[in-house]
């Protein structure tokens, strides 16, 4: 599944609970977004072709906050410290009690991460398909 299909099926299922609040909607079209840090690749595509507003929540037992274009910038605050497990790259775009998941933008392919009380895994790496 390529980045397009991956989050045209976000919105759509994230329409699909009635306890999930704000709203996610997807455009074909470049939705010209200002965005204050630097994106590429799958997470600049996610952010370019989503409609994020009004804080947009999956709720219930999985709930996660999707961090909004113009809130980038903020949530990054205090992840960069001086221990190196921190890389200028990493971009955080949903957040849960303090926990987040962000992707690597060294590469277009954006690696998926989760960082649990700031332990970070991977959780997945895209390759794309030309």
């Amino acid at each position: 599944m390529n980045i397009k299909n991956s989050i045209i099926n976000l919105a759509k299922s994230f329409k699909l609970n009635d306890q999930n609040i704000g709203v996610i909607d997807y455009t074909d079209y470049d939705n010209n977004v200002k965005i204050a840090v630097s994106l590429r690749g799958e997470l600049d595509f996610f952010y370019h072709h989503l409609i994020l507003n009004d804080k947009p929540t999956l709720d219930g037992v999985f709930f996660m906050h999707f961090i909004e274009p113009s809130e980038l910038k903020r949530v990054l605050s205090g992840w960069n410290t001086d221990d190196n497990t921190w890389n200028e790259m990493y971009v955080i775009f949903a957040e849960r009690n303090g926990d987040i998941l962000f992707c690597d933008t060294t590469h277009d392919a954006c690696a998926v991460y989760g960082s649990i009380q700031k332990r970070n895994f991977i959780i997945v790496i895209l390759y794309r398909v030309s």
